[in-house]
């Protein structure tokens, strides 16, 4: 600090404000009125201010405070962004690479405009919707203390936002084209909206509130979702986005859309089921770490070809599979595993092996590996006449019969539940439904 100094311990601001050195404390100075009360304590080293606070537990007079913001920039001098918020400022630093410590009202005027390659870190600012101009590109901003209810993010935006620890924010709406990340970690969102063509990385761990999550067609990165609630939870079309779901909880079911190509991790999730639309060529690993919290029932669409892991669940009962599944399918040791329908034209290799599977159906067309060895309750086995199935299993069955082009395998004299066999009503309808979609 060299303007308006006195000595090099006593620095006058303006004519009704003085700062002074505390006696063996080299960076913290008294602020002191004309009257030589003691208005507040600033911590400062080599020109930048880290703390501006009041004294004996005092706040600042707005008076003061005021009259050492137009010291520090008039002196130009830089605050940490603690210091900014002690002080209500909010810091922009512009491609020049200077900071800019502004108000509330300097900060809306800069963040309605282009802060392209820009960094802002907001401390004080209140407004019901902030929208980010189309196309800002490489900038950061920190509104983790917005006071914003919603943020849209405008097209071919390229960011980096924080909003950690944000009680205010509800809503999120992404344009199109977005890519960088957000974290979005404790908030209060209950809304997140991501349009179509999007490239980011999204955390949303701890969340205050439940949210529902909207993502579009052709996403892409990282989706990171823990310890959160969810109303509901979707992603489009041609989505190879890394997707980690981890100790979360949910009304609906979690639905991924045609195409999928990522990896797809759900771990202790609660919710009714997870449905996978046609063409999936991803890996996925649905696991839980009791039999209570967790998946009951998954259902994939046609065309699949890639991984499907539920070996360390304990929750999935039911599982669905369309026509021409193919991949790698491994139900090695699920013990909550009941129920599995397979498609027609099945043609993968699929391990039940020492699973709690009871009844198992493939449709005609069925040319592809099942492995069943150790299958303790093993009850029913439904394959088409025309065999061309591998089937590998330790154990013979009690009676073979034969009806209207399939083959029963009964492996013990027990009655299974009604809700095991599907109605053939229900069938007819998903025909009927798939014929409209193609169309």
């Amino acid at each position: 600090m060299n303007s308006a100094t006195e000595n090099k311990n006593h620095y006058r601001l303006g004519s009704n404000y003085t700062m002074s050195r505390i006696s063996g404390k080299n960076c913290s100075v008294l602020l002191r009125d004309k009257s030589e009360e003691i208005q507040g304590v600033v911590d400062v080293c080599n020109d930048k201010i880290s703390r501006v606070g009041g004294y004996n537990g005092e706040k600042l007079s707005d008076a003061g405070r005021l009259e050492l913001i137009k010291f520090i920039r008039s002196n130009r001098l830089s605050m940490t962004p603690e210091a900014a918020k002690d002080l209500k400022l909010s810091v922009y630093q512009p491609a020049s690479g200077e900071n800019f410590y502004l108000s509330e009202k300097e900060l809306d005027r800069v963040l309605s405009g282009n802060v392209s390659n820009a960094s802002v870190w907001v401390n004080r600012y209140k407004k019901r919707v902030l929208h980010i101009r189309p196309e800002t590109k490489g900038a950061a901003l920190n509104l983790s203390r917005a006071a914003v209810k919603k943020l849209v993010i405008g097209s071919g935006c390229n960011l980096i936002i924080d909003l950690r620890d944000n009680p205010y924010i509800e809503r999120l709406v992404i344009k199109e084209g977005f890519t960088g990340s957000i974290n979005a970690a404790r908030t209060s969102l209950k809304h997140i909206d991501i349009a179509d063509n999007c490239r980011c990385e999204l955390s949303l761990n701890d969340s205050l509130k439940c949210f529902s999550l909207h993502i579009g067609d052709v996403f892409s990165g990282i989706l990171n979702v823990k310890n959160s609630c969810f109303h509901q939870l979707d992603a489009g079309y041609y989505c190879y986005a890394d997707i980690s779901l981890e100790k979360n909880w949910g009304r609906r079911d979690i639905k991924i859309g045609n195409s999928f190509r990522g990896n797809l991790h759900i771990d202790g999730v609660h919710v009714p089921g997870l449905e996978i639309g046609d063409d999936c060529k991803g890996k996925i690993s649905v696991s839980s770490h009791d039999d209570v919290h967790g998946a009951r029932k998954i259902k994939i669409r046609n065309e699949f070809n890639g991984e499907l892991d539920l070996s360390n669940s304990r929750t999935v009962s039911r599982l669905e599979l369309g026509a021409h599944t193919r991949g790698k399918l491994n139900f090695l040791g699920c013990p909550s595993l009941q129920v599995v329908k397979i498609g027609e034209n099945f043609n993968g290799t699929a391990d039940f092996s020492e699973s709690g599977i009871e009844y198992l159906r493939a449709a005609r067309g069925c040319r592809g590996r099942l492995i069943l060895l150790n299958c303790a309750n093993l009850t029913l086995l439904k394959l088409p006449v025309e065999r061309k199935t591998s089937v590998t299993i330790e154990k013979d069955p009690l009676r073979v019969q034969t009806v209207k082009g399939n083959v029963y395998y009964q492996f013990k004299d027990k009655r299974l539940p009604a809700e095991y066999f599907t109605p053939f009503y229900k069938k007819w309808f998903e025909k009927v439904k798939s014929f409209f979609v193609e169309k």
